[in-house]
């Protein structure tokens, strides 16, 4: 099993607030789990998950979650006026009913966009190991 998917557009999150990444554009997905902004490999196996947002703004985070809860988060704090990319990845184990999300948090004091594209904003995934 294995996917990947973008935004579609561009999604604005609230300042301090977090929010779930609506990736809504499957560039593929071998097995038809990502569903709803979320991947569901639906085989048991040790996989790889990804995920990427950019955006400008000075104090962000993106987590992964599993099944409803954080499974690997990354805080950025940088210098102001700049773009930002943020990228995070895990290993995990999972059951044929886990599933994976992408979450982000901004505070930049006001909404902020994310950036839509497959070189901007992604999340993707694939089995390395039954």
């Amino acid at each position: 099993p294995s996917f990947f998917a973008t935004l579609s557009g561009d999604q604005t999150l609230a300042d301090t607030t977090t929010t779930k990444i609506t990736f809504d554009t499957e560039l593929y997905d071998s097995d038809g789990t990502f569903a709803s902004y979320k991947w569901t490999p639906a085989t048991a196996g040790k996989y790889y998950i990804f995920a990427g947002l950019h955006w400008n703004v000075d104090y962000t985070t993106l987590w992964i979650y599993k099944n409803g809860s954080a499974l690997q988060s990354y805080r950025q704090n940088r210098d102001a006026n700049r773009e930002n990319s943020m990228s995070i990845s895990t290993i995990d184990t999972a059951d044929a009913d886990d599933y994976y999300e992408v979450f982000g948090y901004q505070a930049s004091g006001g909404n902020l966009a994310t950036e839509a594209g497959e070189r901007r904003s992604h999340f993707g995934g694939f089995k390395i190991i039954t």
